[in-house]
């Protein structure tokens, strides 16, 4: 009977250790840290990108260096390639 109930517990806690939990990544955009996007997924890697894309979307109106207004979707790549947003923490749920 030991047995059995040692079994049993074991199987429980394996179980419930097989399958990791979600992660929640935070980014926030540079400059100004009252700002932040939170988004779950299954792996850090996925959390932390969705996370960044929902930051970079906030992107509507933004000028160039040159004073041009941009596109939303020139906006959300010049963004990206001056790294306005970073993602500052990722926890397990």
């Amino acid at each position: 009977m030991k047995n059995i109930l040692w079994i049993v517990v074991v199987s429980a806690f394996l179980i419930t250790n097989a399958y990791p939990g979600e992660f929640i990544a935070i980014a926030k955009k540079t400059g100004d840290d009252n700002a932040f996007y939170k988004s779950t997924g299954p792996d850090k890697k996925t959390a932390s990108k969705n996370a960044l894309e929902k930051c970079y979307k906030e992107f509507i109106y933004v000028m160039d260096e040159n004073g041009k207004m941009l596109s939303k979707k020139k906006a959300i790549k010049y963004a990206k390639k001056n790294k306005w947003c970073y993602v500052d923490a990722v926890v397990e749920q």
